[in-house]
């Protein structure tokens, strides 16, 4: 196999202040033995560079990445080696790019950890797809920081921009002034979204509208062996946690529950669409209907639920359809049950035929509004007539005046029944204080107390949750329920204030910042791997305080929920 070769220059000339060289080796070197593609990326150190040292090296290595450690001045100018005595020597930047104009075949990123790079950068991608660099002085720490970074999230297989997105994000977790932040400048034309540089080839994801070669992106896509794969296994094992996260305290829908109960009592067949703003327990809801409707088939379309399983992934069409169809046989007494590689026609033809039991086929499917690479491949999977005894429950957040229906091909007009999810109110609260058990259950009838929180969250059912925790393990009474910030994200600086004073402190944050940037969930192997000073027996102690932003699945962790992903965001902007 190939290996992506890193050619790293530096050069730190007689004179200059030192620059930590054999640091920022051995930090990356350490980031990229702990990636996925470890045994197939090559970092080669040519130290001490001077300016006829770059193309014998380029000649001979024929790098993908080309990274410069060095000096850089205000003028623009790199500073290599002079040929004698290892005196500065300054390499403008058109000689700069005249270099990469004849070796821009291989070459698809140049990293420049030098102060005042950006010009040179901004020369490099006449020639070259990406380059990175920065208009002022840099320091070593951010530098290190940086590249490390940067180097790890390509050797677990994220495109560019997700790179430079994850070593911006850990110099900002660092704490390090964000004016140390170099930029990514791209080629006209280039979208750094789609560059991966992971063996056996560069792939450039690029987009193709050439009618044979989307044909033939959809006989994959159909292979029937993949199919089998999925159709094979046990589909619901992949949702197992999230129901049973979302369920451990749930409580205060039960109006919104009656009200789906009777529509499916009441009616011959029909669509329930749950609606509401982001936290307020859409998914909860409809994962707590997977146990009343002990034989319904589900989905849950979720970024986080997003694995390393070549065959899982909520967001695709393939497993979507897939899955559901493997569930349809399995619970419901429908006559068809062959499955082609006609996924889409085969899922179709459940909701069109009958159901000869007394029991319904009822489908639920939670956050439609959350597909990601094909946001149109659920049009067409919602026909404007159900065949009798059947149900399909889905959701979505809300979008202001306009509903999100439309995006999946119905309308008012269908028959639809609409149930908007609202803010919890006191005998909501009741019942939830009720099913968190604990201390929690002596303020279940405690009407002052639970005005105080309703007054504190604003009937935020997401905040909620969390005070509801609190309260049932003791750490909210009468006695200081009046301290709890009103809002959620005071509540969470409140939170990680008091975590800051913990021994485990660095790598707490460390943990929540590999999450934050990582695009899917990552396991406790890949966060003991990337986090230092985390090992396998300190790892449940040091996640313990955390572990009520996160959610585990399959283990594997990411964030229970969008509002924290988006809190932490905000928080590393700072």
């Amino acid at each position: 196999m190939d290996k992506i070769k890193t050619l790293f220059f530096a050069a730190s000339p007689v004179g200059s202040s030192g620059l930590m060289v054999e640091e920022e080796i051995r930090a990356i070197t350490k980031k990229i033995r702990a990636a996925d593609y470890r045994d197939s990326i090559e970092l080669v150190p040519a130290l001490a560079t001077r300016p006829d040292d770059l193309i014998e090296m380029l000649n001979q290595h024929k790098p993908q990445i080309v990274h410069f450690s060095a000096h850089g001045k205000p003028t623009g100018e790199i500073l290599l080696l002079d040929k004698v005595g290892g005196l500065p020597k300054a390499v403008k930047s058109h000689a700069i790019r005249e270099l990469f104009k004849t070796m821009k075949d291989n070459i698809r990123v140049v990293v420049l950890n030098a102060c005042y790079s950006k010009v040179q950068a901004r020369a490099i991608v006449k020639e070259i797809d990406c380059a990175i660099g920065i208009n002022i002085p840099i320091t070593n720490q951010a530098a290190i920081t940086f590249a490390a970074s940067f180097y790890g999230a390509l050797g677990f297989g994220r495109s560019v921009k997700e790179a430079y997105e994850q070593g911006r994000a850990a110099i900002l977790l660092e704490g390090i002034d964000k004016k140390n932040i170099p930029e990514l400048l791209i080629k006209e034309g280039v979208d750094p979204s789609r560059i991966f540089l992971r063996p056996p080839l560069l792939v450039s994801q690029k987009k193709r509208t050439d009618k044979n070669v989307i044909n033939k992106q959809i006989k994959i896509i159909s292979e029937p062996s993949r199919i089998q794969s999925i159709l094979s296994e046990d589909t619901e094992i992949h949702f197992s946690d999230l129901i049973s996260y979302h369920c451990s305290v749930f409580a205060g829908r039960n109006r919104e529950i009656s009200a789906i109960k009777n529509c499916i009592s009441e009616t011959t067949w029909s669509y329930i669409f749950i609606e509401g703003p982001s936290g307020f327990g859409k998914t909860a809801l409809l994962a707590y209907l997977t146990k009343i409707f002990h034989n319904a088939s589900y989905h849950f379309i979720s970024q986080a639920l997003a694995g390393k399983s070549a065959l899982f992934d909520p967001n695709s069409e393939e497993f979507f359809l897939a899955n559901l169809c493997r569930q349809i046989i399995k619970k419901s007494n429908k006559r068809n049950n062959i499955i082609t590689q006609d996924l889409r026609g085969a899922y179709l033809s459940f909701l069109n035929e009958t159901n000869s039991d007394k029991e319904p086929t009822i489908i639920i499917i939670d956050a439609v509004d959350e597909v990601d690479q094909n946001r149109n491949f659920l049009r067409g999977l919602f026909p404007h007539r159900l065949a009798n005894n059947n149900y399909l429950i889905f959701s979505a957040r809300s979008i202001g005046d306009r509903s999100y229906l439309h995006n999946i091909g119905l309308s008012s007009t269908d028959k639809v029944t609409i149930i908007k999810l609202d803010r919890f109110d006191l005998d909501g609260i009741s019942s939830l204080l009720k099913r968190a058990g604990g201390q929690a259950g002596q303020w279940v009838k405690n009407w002052h107390f639970i005005e105080n929180l309703q007054q504190i969250t604003d009937g935020d059912p997401f905040y909620l949750r969390f005070l509801v925790e609190d309260i049932r393990d003791g750490l909210i009474g009468t006695s200081n329920i009046c301290e709890i910030p009103r809002g959620l994200y005071d509540y969470l600086d409140l939170q990680f204030e008091l975590l800051s004073n913990s021994a485990e402190s660095k790598q707490q944050r460390d943990i929540l910042g590999y999450i934050l940037t990582a695009k899917g969930p990552l396991s406790r192997s890949a966060l003991i791997s990337c986090v230092a000073g985390l090992d396998p027996i300190n790892f449940d102690k040091t996640i313990r305080s955390i572990r009520r932003f996160l959610i585990e699945n399959q283990g594997e962790f990411t964030f229970c929920h969008e509002r924290f992903r988006q809190y932490f965001i905000e928080k590393a902007q700072l």
